[in-house]
């Protein structure tokens, strides 16, 4: 926890943006194994709001931020992840195996985002983009959430996406990553 301090103060005023934009909670969470730790959070003005505990663990295969962190990785990493944790059904969107997860992930990698739809909790809808440090690699997710009611999946596509996406990339170039490199959907 203590080793993203760096990685938080890059990326607080990024947070702090993205929730002026868009008034909806904003995160930042890196993947430990199968799980993913949330280690900072900008929220919402809302009443109604979803709140990712700070140093929480959750799962990674059902969470935006957990998928777009996991996307980048390779088949036999995965199995490796996973090979002592299975994938649990917490409802009913959420995948349930590593064949079924595998080629999520490949789109996921391939658009540059994830959603959870539904996948961890029930009236729960997430958004999130990867961060990527001066080497290029996945360090972290950059995220959006918010219950079902303002998180229609139409505005996750037309405005939360572009944002949490433009967000990742302000993020890793302050971590000094090329824009460019950060910018091709494939990149790893």
């Amino acid at each position: 926890f203590l080793h993203h301090f760096g990685l938080r103060r890059q990326a607080r005023p990024v947070l702090e943006e993205l929730v002026a934009k868009c008034n909806e909670t904003a995160y930042l969470a890196v993947a430990d194994g199968p799980y993913v730790i949330y280690v900072l959070m900008h929220e919402t003005s809302h009443t109604v709001r979803i709140f990712p505990r700070l140093g929480h663990r959750l799962p990674a295969y059902c969470t935006a931020s957990g998928k777009v962190q996991l996307a980048y990785e390779s088949h036999d990493r995965l199995t490796q992840i996973f090979r002592h944790h299975p994938l649990r059904k917490l409802t009913e969107s959420t995948i349930t195996s590593l064949e079924a997860l595998e080629p999520h992930l490949r789109a996921v990698a391939g658009q540059g985002y994830a959603v959870d739809d539904e996948e961890l909790e029930y009236g729960v809808r997430c958004v999130a983009a990867p961060v990527r440090d001066y080497s290029h690699r996945v360090v972290a997710a950059v995220g959006l959430s918010g219950p079902v009611s303002r998180f229609s999946l139409e505005r996750i596509e037309q405005e939360l996406v572009p944002l949490v996406k433009e967000a990742g990339i302000k993020i890793s170039q302050r971590l000094g990553c090329e824009v460019e490199a950060v910018a091709a959907p494939a990149a790893a």
